[in-house]
C-alpha cells in the first residue's frame, strides 16, 4: 500500500519541469485505489496521468483519475491508531514503541497543529522588487491528551498546495514545511515577489494540506493580496 506522502507533490514536480506521469501496469489502465489517492492529487495540480499496459503497443493517452473512496479524508488517523508508522524503506509497516514516563521521547501518533504564527520576513517596496515573504509556524500536539510535542526534530513533514482562485497570473512562492529544533512546523518562504508593483485588487487563494510524520493533519487557506498573506486554519478536511 502506498500513500500520497510517499511521493513528491504536484507543485514540486511542476517546479522541476515534470508535467506528465506514465503509469505502467501489467493488465489494467486504471490505477489501484491506494495509488489513485496520489495520482488524483497530481492531476489536480496540473500533472497529466498516462496509463500504459505492458501488452498494449498503442501509445498512452491521458485519463481522468477517478476519485477514490475517502479521498483526502482523515483515514490517515485511523492508520495511526492501528500503531503503524513509516519504516526504513519508506512505506508503512513498523510500530511505534510504547512510551513510558521515563523515556525521553514522544510518539506523534494522531496529532494537531496549534499556536499559529504568521510573520513577515521581508517587505519589498521597489524600485526593483515589490511584494513580500512570510513565515508560518505551528506547534505540534499529540492526540489524545493534547500534549505539546517537544522532541520531534527530524520527523518528516509534507504539504500539498492547490490554487483555488486567482484574478491575476502571479505565482506565489511556496516552501515545504519542516520541524525545527523546537519541534515547530516552520513553513517558509510564503509570499509574492514581482519586478513591478502588485495590483491593488490582487487576490490569489490556495488550499494547503499539511501532514506531520506521514499523517495528514489539517487544511489551510492561503490568501495572497497586494499587501500581505493571511493563513486560515480550516482544521482536518474530510
Amino acid at each position: 500500500m502506498v500513500f500520497p506522502q510517499d511521493f513528491p507533490s504536484a507543485n514540486f514536480l511542476v517546479a522541476h519541469g515534470i508535467r506528465q506521469a506514465l503509469l505502467v501496469q501489467k493488465d489494467r489502465a486504471e490505477p489501484q485505489d491506494d495509488l489513485a489517492h496520489s495520482l488524483l492529487r497530481w492531476q489536480e495540480g496540473g500533472i497529466k496521468v498516462l496509463p500504459k499496459k505492458l501488452d498494449d503497443n498503442s501509445p498512452p493517452s491521458e485519463i481522468t483519475v477517478k476519485r477514490p473512496s475517502k479521498y483526502k479524508a482523515t483515514w490517515y488517523r485511523a492508520l495511526a491508531q492501528l500503531g503503524l508508522r513509516r519504516n526504513g524503506a519508506g512505506g508503512f509497516g513498523s510500530y511505534f514503541a510504547e512510551v513510558s514516563a521515563s523515556q525521553n521521547r514522544e510518539t506523534l501518533g494522531v496529532c494537531s497543529l496549534a499556536g499559529d504564527s504568521v510573520i513577515p520576513l521581508s517587505i519589498y517596496s521597489g524600485p526593483s522588487s515589490y511584494g513580500y515573504i512570510y513565515q508560518a509556524s505551528y506547534y505540534v500536539y499529540a492526540n489524545p491528551g493534547g500534549q505539546k510535542v517537544t522532541t520531534a526534530q527530524g520527523v518528516s513533514t509534507y504539504e500539498n498546495v492547490t490554487q483555488t482562485s486567482a484574478n491575476y497570473t502571479y505565482t506565489p512562492t511556496l516552501g515545504q514545511g519542516s520541524l525545527n529544533a523546537n519541534s515547530q512546523v516552520v513553513d517558509t518562504p510564503l509570499g509574492l515577489v514581482s519586478n513591478a508593483p502588485l495590483p491593488s485588487n490582487l487576490s490569489i487563494v490556495d488550499s494547503q494540506d499539511i501532514g506531520v510524520g506521514g499523517i495528514y493533519v489539517r487544511n489551510n487557506t492561503l490568501s495572497f493580496t497586494a499587501t500581505g498573506l493571511a493563513v486560515t486554519n480550516n482544521g482536518p478536511r474530510s
